[in-house]
């Protein structure tokens, strides 16, 4: 057991960082500069744009939740 353990957190320490770590960082952040990270990062053009998008999906959710998405 406890060589599964080690083999696991050894494979774990040598894993790359999820790309998309800092959106729960950026969620924190009041609008204004929120809006001119978003802007240079967007501007850097190397952001796939579903993680811009999945930023912005957990920053509205942190500051408006009671706005519900709207079913047609």
């Amino acid at each position: 057991m406890d060589r599964e353990r080690f083999a696991y957190a050894e494979s774990q320490r040598h894993k790359p960082p999820c790309k998309g770590w800092w959106v729960e960082d950026m969620a924190e952040l009041g609008i204004d500069l929120y809006w001119r990270i978003m802007i240079a990062v967007k501007s850097g053009g190397k952001m796939p744009s579903s993680l811009t998008g999945e930023a912005l999906k957990i920053y509205t959710a942190r500051w408006l939740p009671n706005i519900r998405e709207k079913k047609c």
